[in-house]
């Protein structure tokens, strides 16, 4: 059975990813010239932002259900 730590500590760690991820992102686009890949670099940081955000929704959702 999973535990509350254990579901904490996941998020937490996935959290941490998605941070690490998106400030390469935002390094490596602040990097490029060309537009094609510019855009490209500015739809994954929009997808993984939407990914950071429903990450945050179910962490606070599974909190919820555990408090009662």
């Amino acid at each position: 059975m999973i535990t509350k730590e254990d579901a904490k500590s996941y998020f937490d760690q996935m959290l941490a990813t998605e941070l690490k991820m998106a400030r390469g992102y935002k390094n490596l686009h602040s990097k490029l010239k060309d537009s094609k890949l510019k855009k490209r670099f500015e739809a994954i940081e929009k997808e993984e932002y939407i990914h950071y955000e429903a990450v945050n929704e179910m962490k606070e959702k599974l909190e919820v259900s555990w408090k009662g």
